[in-house]
């Protein structure tokens, strides 16, 4: 090994290291809230009483509200974590952080780990695509360091951890259709798209669809109808290996063979309730989204009143999504998967009843998906988390979250247009390896965009893809562009 690729490992390992610990100071001393304490109560329950449940109590009852593969990890997280003793800890200690809120918060350490090793991976992606180590260390930078996933390290969500399980599957995708198909990486990349499926369910229906597609993709590059039906065959295989057994543990436990329940019913409700606003509450929410600029201002104040601009900023779709549940709750007597499949069939109702509008909101939607994508890069917190110290404020009263780059909603847009463009370029291309590391994030994106309102934090998870995009396309238009100069100076 030469001077130069010791130099390198050292650097990232370096940087590796200082990272992490900057954002293990920076996990706020705050328990567990909202949906990370489902999370966290699935892990408690099933490594204490062998029973999926998101309860908060000593006596829980199976469900498959949440799913399964993050509850998992932080099983894992909980068997090896010291602090954690479930023998004498209860639901109230893991669940609430009740008298234990330090040890609870160490098991976020998960997140801070599947955040370290997604830009590792993304930056080795760069490297195999580019062989260019600036290239590589600048998106490995640029993801570690980036402000969303950074403030997700210090809750029980799963955006980082869908985030690695993305940045994987579609790093395999790339290699499994570019010419290195191999059986053992096909049956793993199947295995990561149903970890996937496992952990955001709304990937559930992509390895369906990526059946299709590769199948089409290797008849039409020749490889033979019946050597293609192998391959995706072993990857879909891969994918129910982990998904199979869940659905079967569904059926027996909770009575429904979905792989999750309880919440699609509430986005569609949701999403119909989007689809009721107004023109002018349209062309208001459409403005309030653009990119700042002199000319969208002068539209808002020409065209948004400060009354509507307070209605559209304040209205909260899913809060009356499950307001509208509640009520259907306490006049039908629903509970479980019975109660998401009437929502669900209202949803659908609703939004047939108003297809045209339903599909006229999607820019809207998609707009609302984009621009709070990132926020900026360095060590981060939630406005309303200031109330908690972090560990560096309450050990070494040092306040991390100061040490951050702040982006505008621009730099989101310009990221999306970059992907946009690279998968046009790629698709005219016929670059079929970056067409696939690029579908899951896309279908995600659509799904979200057609089926939901579209809250912010689902984008999350994208920003490794996006990163990564952005780079690669920088590259090529800088080397391009050498080249281009080098053939001209020769000329001259």
């Amino acid at each position: 090994m030469n001077s130069r690729k010791i130099f390198v490992i050292l650097i990232f390992t370096f940087s590796t290291i200082i990272i992490s610990a900057g954002h293990y100071l920076n996990l706020t001393l705050k328990p567990p809230h909202k949906d990370g304490m489902h999370y966290i109560a699935y892990a408690y329950n099933t490594l204490k009483y062998g029973v999926y449940s998101h309860s908060r109590s000593e006596n829980p009852e199976s469900n498959n509200r949440r799913e399964p593969m993050y509850p998992m990890a932080l099983m894992v997280a909980m068997i090896i974590d010291p602090g954690i003793n479930l023998s004498i800890q209860d639901a109230k200690c893991i669940t609430k952080g009740k008298n234990c809120v330090d040890q609870v918060t160490n098991l976020k350490v998960l997140n801070i780990f599947s955040l370290m090793i997604c830009a590792l991976l993304s930056s080795c992606f760069i490297y195999t695509y580019s062989k260019n180590i600036f290239a590589s260390f600048t998106s490995f930078i640029l993801i570690s360091l980036s402000g969303q996933l950074g403030r997700y390290t210090s809750t029980f969500y799963t955006e980082t951890f869908a985030a690695l399980l993305l940045i994987t599957a579609s790093y395999l995708l790339y290699k499994i259709t570019e010419d290195s198909f191999t059986r053992r990486k096909a049956l793993l990349t199947g295995l990561v798209l149903g970890a996937l499926a496992l952990t955001k369910a709304i990937y559930y229906y992509f390895l369906y669809l990526n059946f299709v597609l590769l199948l089409i993709l290797w008849c039409y590059q020749g490889i033979g109808f019946r050597k293609a039906i192998v391959r995706v065959v072993i990857i879909l295989s891969g994918s129910m290996v982990l998904i199979a057994p869940w659905i079967v543990h569904n059926y027996i436990k909770v009575g429904t063979l979905s792989i999750v329940g309880g919440r699609s019913g509430v986005n569609l409700l949701a999403r119909a309730r989007l689809n009721e606003i107004t023109t002018k509450e349209y062309l208001a929410e459409f403005l309030l989204l653009l990119p700042d600029n002199r000319i969208v201002q002068n539209l808002e104040y020409r065209y948004i009143s400060p009354e509507l601009k307070e209605r559209v900023r304040n209205r909260n779709y899913y809060r009356l999504a499950y307001a509208e549940q509640d009520r259907i709750k306490k006049a039908t007597g629903l509970r479980g998967f019975k109660l998401n499949d009437y929502i669900l069939d209202l949803g659908i109702k609703k939004i047939l009843k108003n297809f045209k509008k339903h599909l006229s909101l999607i820019p809207l939607v998609s707009l609302n998906g984009i621009y709070k994508t990132e926020i900026g890069f360095g060590f981060q917190k939630f406005k309303n988390d200031y109330k908690y110290k972090t560990i560096s404020e309450k050990y070494f009263d040092l306040s991390l979250s100061k040490y951050q780059f702040p982006v505008s909603k621009n730099f989101n847009y310009f990221i999306y247009i970059v992907l946009l463009g690279t998968f046009i370029v790629s698709m005219v291309n016929r670059k079929w390896s970056m067409v696939w590391f690029m579908l899951p994030m896309l279908y995600c994106f659509g799904m979200y965009a057609v089926l939901t309102p579209f809250a912010s934090r689902f984008s999350y998870h994208f920003i490794p893809v996006l990163i990564i995009c952005t780079i690669i396309a920088i590259f090529k238009i800088s080397l391009f562009l050498k080249l281009r100069i080098t053939r001209v100076y020769k000329r001259i």
